[in-house]
């Protein structure tokens, strides 16, 4: 018995030993910044929330997904959405910047007036345009400027921010991909889900993923036309399945329209997460040239970058040397196909480099045309 206590100790003190270590992996340098910028659009400065990956500062060789969380003056939309990532993405990667959108809420200017095409008899809605451009000419640079983020954005919204994000994909592609959480499908006389099954999606200039959940919201007094909405919605890409657009919708029957947040939440991330993986698969036709420097944490003789390509030599253990500068540095110029993945060996897998200033676990991206110079640092070499 004395025996069986001790080894439950020593396994209990090994698994927290394990949880320090991750939590010191994904949570160190975990950034908040709140700040206000400057628009065009509106008589008043726009207030944002950017939450910065762990790690940020330090992962020099990554570049982000943005994911633009809306209604995050309700603060729990943006902590919430910024901390289940990491905890769904078995990868044990951070992919994501996220950007929380606040909407006023008072008297004079609310959410409504920035979701809305229509002004209503309440006094509100009708800025619609102008908060998207807001997002498409002046958020979306600015993110793009001050930090480092690949080509695609990911809007998460809930109720009325899911009705924008779904209206705003159709009139100005303004999103990649949604996660829309009880969108009010049916506004006025059915607009937005008629305007879903009537828009022609060959007119996308590229692929989408959207997300759409709804809860018992047709039990509330006066949304009793929501669920006849949303089903014919479903019913349109169920049966038509526009080729460019990949749908999936789910309901929470015992949910009702806030509590069914969480839960929607947490499957919006894990369906768009294998989502984002299979893009990861496919070469574009984008192409970049490419500079590519390795620093090596100790002197090797020579190095090879191989990856998911032929100007990488096509996962070939023995790929492209790269050319020395000292025996520490080591360098390459290349023309890639993106998303361009990649590894760096010593001439074989057992001498695989593991990298330690990206939190991308196994093969190494470049999905941006934004960055055309990386530099890669050596946390070791295996069999090390």
């Amino acid at each position: 018995m004395k025996l069986i206590h001790i080894i439950l100790s020593v396994a209990i003190s090994l698994l927290t030993i394990s949880a320090n270590a991750q939590k010191q992996l994904h949570y160190n340098d975990f950034q908040t910044i709140e700040t206000e910028i400057e628009s065009k659009y509106f008589d008043f400065k726009r207030k944002i929330i950017i939450g910065l990956p762990p790690d940020y500062s330090k992962m020099t060789a990554q570049n982000y997904d943005v994911m633009y969380v809306f209604d995050a003056q309700d603060r729990p939309y943006f902590d919430l959405t910024r901390s289940l990532p990491v905890f769904i993405n078995t990868k044990y990667e951070t992919r994501f910047i996220i950007v929380g959108v606040l909407s006023p809420q008072d008297m004079e200017y609310s959410r409504q007036d920035d979701f809305l095409k229509m002004k209503y008899p309440s006094g509100h809605g009708g800025n619609y345009k102008n908060f998207s451009m807001f997002i498409r000419d002046e958020l979306m640079p600015y993110i793009a400027k001050n930090y480092r983020t690949t080509d695609r954005s990911i809007a998460v919204g809930h109720s009325l921010g899911g009705s924008f994000a779904l209206d705003a994909l159709m009139d100005y592609e303004l999103f990649d991909d949604l996660i829309t959480i009880s969108p009010n499908m049916w506004q006025v006389d059915g607009t937005l889900s008629n305007n879903l099954i009537s828009f022609d999606y060959k007119s996308f200039t590229h692929n989408h993923f959207i997300f759409a959940t709804d809860a018992n919201e047709e039990y509330i007094q006066g949304w009793e036309n929501w669920k006849p909405a949303r089903e014919n919605v479903y019913n349109f890409f169920d049966t038509q399945k526009p080729t460019n657009v990949t749908f999936y919708h789910q309901t929470y029957p015992q949910a009702n329209h806030m509590t069914t947040v969480p839960d929607a939440l947490i499957d919006g991330l894990r369906k768009y997460l294998a989502y984002r993986d299979s893009v990861d698969e496919i070469l574009t036709n984008k192409e970049l040239e490419v500079k590519i420097t390795l620093i090596s944490n100790h002197p090797v003789p020579e190095v090879y970058i191989t990856g998911n390509q032929d100007a990488l030599n096509n996962w070939n253990a023995k790929g492209v040397k790269m050319k020395a500068i000292n025996d520490t540095t080591f360098t390459t110029s290349l023309r890639l196909k993106l998303p361009a993945q990649f590894k760096f060996t010593r001439g074989t897998w057992q001498t695989e480099a593991f990298i330690r200033n990206s939190s991308v676990q196994g093969n190494q991206f470049i999905e941006t045309t934004k960055r055309n110079s990386y530099t890669f640092a050596v946390q070791a070499w295996n069999g090390e």
